[in-house]
């Protein structure tokens, strides 16, 4: 049995053991209370879009400061203003993923020893191996709390304080959209996105580049220059040549037998009486063209294309090559409205076409460009011989037998 004196014993060391632990308790918390932290401590994750750089560094940098003001631009190195407080050293961050299996690649990194503070900016830059130009050489390819792609083009600042010294966040940094640097090296950029206003072609498309005018009727006549991919999920597409001219055009991503398919030439606009593509011309001045939205016409559009043969001097108001479902010429008055006009006011032009065109049988004719209330006279038809064979020749559109019709010559 216990006695009573083994009881208070038992007693007198339970009580001791809690006093001990509540002194070793409050020392403890005085101790952090009257020892914070000194330094802070930056950790996050880096969303790298792309493909790595073949060379130099890519580097995380903390600057106390970001100066969108100074350098008109907030995406630009030159906000910095100077060198960063804090930064990773060149080496510390490499391609997880050198054969590109995965996009984008993500990458861990941490940074100690930072001065509890407030900075305006953390930074993600790629640094090349040799610095001559810091708007070429040091270009940000991504920035905490910011986007390229939205309105929201500046950076979060990032506070260190003793209660909250160290701070996790997440960079996505786009090396696809920023590097190369268009301008330096003679190099430009065309970085757009591809519209179709509603579904996308089945068998997928591709963006070609070229060095010379690409159309359903104007055939590539040299080595393209790229393709570009794009899909209805990711509709952008990149080319990143030389200084120079060059158009784009959209077709089908098939393989023979498959037919090849047109589905539009950037700047051709046949209603307009336009039927060559825009020239996009890059260099010192204007070294990229982005952000532009480039239409696709889905389904593939037939169409009808051609030159006109003129003897003699062009009338001062220019010719008309008129499209219609019937025969039209003197001896073939017309049968209703005209399917289509194209108008070619420059004299030294000859290509015409139309696009967006219905399967059916179709004739063209050529007559002088007046405008209402005037009678425009008639110079000649398609197949039209005068004062021999006057019927014109009709042209199918019959679908993947016949989807375009090219080189209609007309003459008078």
């Amino acid at each position: 049995m216990w006695h009573r004196n083994s009881l208070r014993l038992i007693a007198i060391a339970v009580l001791t053991a809690a006093l001990l632990l509540s002194f070793v308790s409050c020392d403890e918390s005085d101790d952090n209370n009257n020892n914070p932290p000194t330094t802070g401590t930056l950790t996050g994750t880096l969303i790298m879009h792309g493909e790595w750089p073949d060379s130099g560094a890519v580097q995380v940098s903390v600057f106390e400061n970001w100066n969108t003001g100074a350098a008109n631009c907030s995406w630009c190195v030159e906000a910095a203003g100077g060198p960063p407080a804090y930064y990773t050293a060149q080496g510390y961050l490499v391609d997880p993923d050198p054969n590109n299996l995965v996009d984008p690649d993500t990458v861990e990194f941490e940074i100690t020893g930072v001065t509890l503070a407030t900075y305006g900016a953390v930074v993600l830059g790629w640094r090349a191996p040799t610095v001559s130009d810091i708007h070429c050489d040091e270009p940000v390819i991504g920035m905490y709390g910011a986007s390229p792609f939205t309105n929201d083009s500046l950076p979060d600042a990032v506070t260190f304080s003793s209660s909250n010294a160290t701070q996790t966040i997440e960079v996505h940094a786009y090396m696809d959209h920023f590097l190369p640097v268009p301008g330096c090296d003679d190099r430009g950029r065309i970085e757009g996105t591809l519209d179709f206003g509603g579904s996308w072609p089945t068998e997928g498309v591709l963006v070609m580049v070229t060095a010379v005018e690409a159309s359903g009727w104007q055939p590539v006549m040299a080595q393209p220059i790229g393709y570009d991919f794009p899909t209805q999920a990711d509709p952008t597409f990149r080319f990143l040549p030389q200084f120079g001219t060059y158009y784009l055009s959209i077709w089908t991503n098939a393989q023979p037998p498959a037919p090849l398919k047109w589905y539009g030439s950037y700047g051709v606009i046949t209603a307009a009486g336009d039927a060559h593509p825009d020239p996009i011309v890059l260099d010192e001045t204007a070294p990229a063209l982005t952000g532009f939205t480039f239409t696709g016409t889905t389904p593939a559009p037939h169409y009808i294309a051609g030159n006109v043969s003129f003897t003699g001097t062009r009338p001062a108001e220019g010719l008309l090559v008129l499209l219609s479902t019937f025969m039209y010429s003197p001896e073939h008055p017309p049968q209703g409205a005209p399917t289509a006009y194209f108008p070619i006011t420059n004299a030294s032009e000859t290509l015409y076409a139309f696009s967006g065109l219905a399967e059916g049988t179709y004739y063209a004719s050529l007559w002088t460009n007046t405008p209402p209330p005037g009678t425009p006279t008639f110079f000649g038809a398609y197949g039209y011989v005068a004062g021999g064979d006057t019927d014109p020749d009709p042209i199918v559109i019959d679908g993947a037998a016949n989807y375009g019709r090219t080189g209609i010559v007309i003459s008078n």
